[in-house]
């Protein structure tokens, strides 16, 4: 029964129309999310700029936060597509139409969460690598000083 919900969204998807699945999946990635998404990441830099310029954190902190709130957007919005996608069809399989409403907003608020979460422990681990390579590269250059 799952599969024949999955293989109808599937076919629908590719029929090529503007079909329910498609709509699910581009409402979340269009122009309109992509706007909020900006708006929402403007707002909270502002935010995090006042604070800098109050002197409630420094200058290096402020750069920090306003890297990572880019990171974990772009993460949110991919995470909440995919989890929007996946819910649609897993929602579809098990009751059609309210299923599939309810599949894109569970699947896509998870998903977004998810998303950000991931996003920006990966990309704090980066960033630590980074640092300590160039400790390290920095080291190996004042011994060869020396």
């Amino acid at each position: 029964m799952i599969f024949k919900g999955v293989r109808a969204a599937g076919l629908a998807f590719a029929s090529g129309g503007a079909t329910s699945i498609s709509i699910a999946g581009g409402a979340i990635i269009g122009p309109v999310a992509w706007s909020f998404v900006g708006i929402v990441y403007i707002a909270e830099t502002s935010i995090n700029y006042r604070r800098y310029k109050k002197g409630h954190i420094s200058k290096t902190e402020f750069i920090a936060r306003a890297k990572t709130g880019a990171v974990g957007t772009i993460g949110g919005l991919a995470g909440a597509s995919a989890g929007a996608l996946l819910g649609f069809l897993a929602g579809s399989a098990v009751f059609p139409v309210v299923g599939s409403i309810v599949g894109v907003l569970i699947g896509g608020v998870a998903g977004g969460l998810a998303g950000k979460k991931l996003s920006v422990k990966l990309f704090v681990s980066i960033e630590r690598k980074i640092e300590k390579a160039k400790k390290l590269r920095k080291a190996l250059k004042e011994k060869n000083e020396q």
